[in-house]
C-alpha cells in the first residue's frame, strides 16, 4: 500500500475536541496498483573504456540498429536482437580506429539505409540487412568529394534525400531500391538549391530550396 498527500481529505462537518477546538479526521486511501519494470544492462559496448555513446536507435524488423563507439573501431554501426550475444557491430566501415560515423538511419523496404564515411569514398549512401555481406555502399554520387546525403525520407516506394555532386551542387535525389537518380536540378548549374527539412505529408514530399541565382 502506498500513501500520498494528494489523498488526504477532511470529513465534514468538523467536530470539536475536549478543548473545544475544531479537529479533522485524516482518511488515507490506497493508490492504484502500478507495474514496476526492471532495467538491466544489455551489453557494455566499450568495457573499461568509458562511454560508448550509443545513439540513433532504429528498428528494422526484429533488429534494432544503433551507432556506438567501442573505443577500438571508432563510431560504427551496431545491431541488437535484444540479447547480449546478439548485440554486435555490423561492420567496421572505416577500418581500424577511424570512425565512419553512420547517420540518418532510416528503414526502407525492410532494410536500413544510412550515410557513412568509409574514408575512401567520403560520406555516401549505404545499406544493410544486418549481415556483414549485406552491408554495402549503395552509390558513390560524387567521385570527387563527399555527396553527404541528408534528410533521408521515405515517400511511397522511394527514398528521397538531398545530396551533392560536382555538376549540380546540392540537389534533390531519389532511390527506388535499385537506382539512384537526380529528381531535378532546381537551381541550374553547380550552385545547388540546397533542399532542407524534407517531410512526408500524406505521400507528398515538402521541403525548402533556393532556386534563385547568386
Amino acid at each position: 500500500m502506498w500513501f500520498s498527500d494528494a489523498v488526504r481529505r477532511f470529513k465534514k462537518p468538523f467536530r470539536t475536541n475536549s478543548r473545544g477546538r475544531y479537529a479533522a479526521t485524516l482518511r488515507l486511501e490506497s493508490l492504484e496498483t502500478r507495474d514496476m519494470f526492471a532495467v538491466n544492462l544489455l551489453q557494455d559496448v566499450a568495457p573499461n573504456a568509458g562511454n560508448s555513446n550509443a545513439a540513433n536507435y532504429t528498428q528494422v524488423g526484429d533488429l534494432v540498429f544503433f551507432t556506438a563507439n567501442d573505443n577500438t573501431n571508432g563510431v560504427e554501426l551496431w545491431k541488437t536482437d535484444g540479447t547480449t550475444a546478439g548485440t554486435v557491430m555490423v561492420m567496421d566501415i572505416a577500418p581500424g580506429a577511424p570512425s565512419s560515423s553512420p547517420e540518418e538511419l532510416t528503414e526502407f523496404q525492410g532494410k536500413l539505409y544510412f550515410t557513412a564515411n568509409d574514408q575512401v569514398h567520403g560520406r555516401e549512401l549505404w545499406v544493410t540487412d544486418g549481415t556483414l555481406n549485406g552491408t554495402q555502399l549503395v552509390i558513390d554520387i560524387d567521385n570527387i568529394a563527399s555527396s553527404s546525403p541528408d534528410y533521408l525520407t521515405v515517400v511511397g516506394d522511394e527514398l528521397l534525400f538531398s545530396a551533392y555532386d560536382s555538376t549540380n551542387g546540392d540537389e534533390l535525389w531519389r532511390f527506388d531500391g535499385t537506382t539512384a537518380s537526380l529528381v531535378s536540378d532546381l537551381r541550374p548549374g553547380s550552385f545547388g538549391s540546397t533542399p532542407d527539412y524534407l517531410t512526408n505529408v500524406n505521400g507528398t514530399l515538402f521541403f525548402s530550396a533556393n532556386n534563385a541565382y547568386p
